[in-house]
């Protein structure tokens, strides 16, 4: 039994004993000569008083009675009081409901009221206990008021505190955690089993509660970006003795950010070209932390460096080489100040020019390769015409430079071998080229040859880094013939080749493939003698093609196999003029023509990227003169424009000589 059950019990006993003496007992009078009063306040409206008195013959009265003007009525202990000696029921007996309507009292128990009876002189006790909470701040208080005692009377008028209500406070905020979530602790003012989420009212968050006792963890998740709150409402728990809070906890609120962060990436960066870096530029929608190299998702290449903070980042980024360059940013790799993480990012593809890169440098290759070969073949006429001789050429001008060595045997002697070489510049490229054919022919009448031959060249060209250089070979059967008594001659050639080539587009790693090619060659030509000048008309119509082989670099990328075809066509009208000189073993020939060239390139794979400005029709006009000493030497000096009737494409230059025939 708890001390309070037991002054509640030993009053009851009191009580008792008391009305027992009263009966039992001589008479007895209370003794107050002069007024003995103790009141105090239950409440604003509410007093609870004591008072005895002799005169007139006696008063005595335990009442709750209203402190203001017009409130609820007086009621006395047993609805009995003494007045002049005599018993009044003027008040009714004091009520739990009145005490807790009217007094700001809640739960109001253990009521016991005793009011006068029978005589003043002869009572010994007047009084009312009760146990009730104080609706204003939720104590629980024991409360008396009596009168006792016909000799030396004492009045008492008291009220004991049996529990104090439990309070609440709200700790400082911490957080947010990895998960967004913030951390409260709850402090009570003494244990409590019935503390939990249903206790708290929550603004724009949900909550979980964790812990016992008198302390507990309150943990918020914010439902929306905004304020969020949490406060302990009155009412909320009870102690151990079922006492609940009668005040709030203060309130907990701060501005919440739920939003992930978004993240975009961008880059100037259009392309690459093999293994080379690129930058990127990462762009967070708030500020971040946490954000790492690691982070990024990347195909064909590695993140080497991430500089920068906050909500702005560049990354280099170095592609592989082998494939597309994608880059991305996955969910989750950097964390907002709330412990937001962020969204993926898009993704950004960029395109391994490699590729294309190889297979421009392979189309400019065949392609230049392609001219020279047709601009490099024997003139098959002679053998018929008889204008042919064996001859060591070297030329050099000042864009390109060339040699030449020939065994030109005529139509007896089937036979022959040729040799030549050119060098040039276009821009930034650079280009050798080394060509040798060997012959050998049939005299089947006096106007026809057939034969076959079998030719050979080397083509290394070199532009900025790119490095590419082949060898190859192309054998088959030509034929010479001669319109009877006149001077009209024809030609005709058709060859079949492949070639085997090097190739280092960026100067850092060297592949290889195969080309197989045609060449077929058609000229007319005749010569028309007007004294000492001679004009020489002539139809020349070329095609070759040349298709590289499919195959994979050295960096895993798949190199698409492509082609070229080259038509051309030339209409030309030279002539030569003997001048006479003082010496007849010296020779000076003046010479000059015009020529109208057309030519046509297609192909597949990159072969539209090459097609030169030159591609349709022109026009190429030279003028010069061979001086021929009397010991065989030939100097000779000759000037040429090409490029007449095209836009943005002209080639002129000037050629000195020396040939010394045997």
């Amino acid at each position: 039994m708890s001390m309070h059950q037991r002054g509640v019990c030993l009053g009851y006993i009191a009580l008792i004993c008391t009305t027992l003496l009263a009966h039992t007992s001589p008479a007895a009078a209370f003794d107050a000569p002069t007024r003995i009063q103790q009141s105090l306040s239950l409440s604003a409206g509410c007093g609870l008083i004591a008072f005895v008195h002799d005169t007139g013959g006696g008063l005595a009265s335990a009442r709750v009675r209203p402190l203001a003007t017009g409130a609820t009525q007086t009621q006395a202990a047993g609805g009995a009081s003494f007045f002049n000696g005599t018993v009044s029921t003027t008040f009714s007996a004091i009520t739990t409901t009145n005490l807790e309507t009217n007094c700001s009292l809640a739960d109001v128990t253990n009521l016991v009221q005793q009011g006068a009876a029978g005589g003043y002189g002869a009572e010994t006790y007047i009084g009312v206990t009760f146990e009730a909470t104080r609706t204003s701040d939720g104590d629980r208080y024991s409360y008396r008021a009596e009168i006792s005692g016909a000799a030396a009377t004492t009045v008492t008028v008291s009220q004991t505190l049996l529990n104090a209500a439990p309070t609440v406070t709200l700790g400082s905020l911490s957080g947010p955690d990895g998960s967004g979530n913030y951390t409260v602790i709850a402090t009570l003012s003494e244990n409590s089993t019935d503390f939990t989420a249903a206790s708290l009212t929550l603004t724009n968050a949900t909550a979980t509660v964790s812990g016992s006792g008198s302390s507990y963890t309150i943990v918020l998740t914010p439902v929306a970006d905004g304020s969020v709150g949490v406060i302990v409402p009155k009412g909320a728990f009870t102690d151990s003795q079922g006492l609940v809070n009668w005040a709030a906890s203060n309130k907990v609120a701060f501005e919440a950010d739920v939003t992930a962060p978004s993240v975009s990436i961008s880059t100037s960066a259009t392309s690459v070209t093999g293994p080379e870096t690129v930058s990127i530029s990462v762009t967070f929608s708030e500020n971040v932390t946490g954000f790492e190299t690691s982070d990024f998702t990347v195909a064909n290449g590695t993140v080497t460096q991430l500089q920068g903070s906050k909500a702005n980042y560049v990354a280099t980024v170095a592609a592989t080489g082998r494939g597309d360059l994608e880059i991305s940013i996955p969910a989750g790799a950097a964390t907002d100040p709330s412990g937001n993480t962020n969204t993926a990012s898009n993704t950004l593809s960029i395109t391994n020019a490699i590729v294309e890169k190889t297979q421009k440098v392979i189309a400019q290759f065949m392609h230049t390769r392609a001219t020279q070969l047709i601009s490099s073949q024997p003139d098959l006429t002679g053998f018929l015409s008889g204008g042919a001789g064996g001859s060591f050429d070297f030329v050099m001008t000042s864009l390109n430079g060339e040699f030449d060595f020939a065994s030109q045997p005529g139509a007896e002697n089937g036979v022959w071998m040729r040799f030549n070489g050119s060098w040039s510049r276009e821009n930034t490229a650079r280009s050798h080229y080394l060509f040798g054919a060997i012959g050998h022919h049939f005299k089947i009448s006096p106007t026809f040859l057939i034969g076959g031959m079998v030719e050979f060249d080397y083509l290394s060209q070199t532009d900025e880094k790119a490095q590419i250089n082949g060898y190859g070979w192309l054998a088959g059967p030509y034929a010479v013939a001669r319109l009877p008594e006149q001077p009209l001659f024809f030609e005709g050639r058709f060859l079949y080749g492949q070639t085997s080539n090097d190739i280092s587009p960026l100067g850092t790693y060297t592949d290889s493939f195969d080309t197989q090619r045609i060449l077929a060659q058609l000229k007319v030509s005749g010569e028309v003698g007007v004294e000492r000048t001679i004009v020489v008309p002539s139809l020349k119509l070329s095609y070759t093609s040349d298709d590289q082989d499919q195959y994979v670099d050295d960096l895993g990328n798949f190199i698409p196999e492509q082609g070229i075809d080259l038509l051309q066509g030339e209409l030309g009208l030279d002539f030569r003029h003997q001048v006479n000189l003082p010496m007849d073993s010296a020779t000076l020939e003046l010479m000059g023509g015009v020529s109208l060239i057309g030519s046509s390139t297609n192909g597949s794979g990159n072969t539209a990227l090459v097609v030169p400005e030159f591609e349709g029709s022109r026009a190429k006009i030279k003028m010069g003169a061979n001086y021929i000493m009397p010991n065989g030497g030939d100097f000779v000096l000759e000037t040429h424009y090409d490029g007449i009737g095209v836009q943005d494409y002209e080639s002129y230059g000037l050629q000195l000589g020396f040939k010394l025939a045997f």
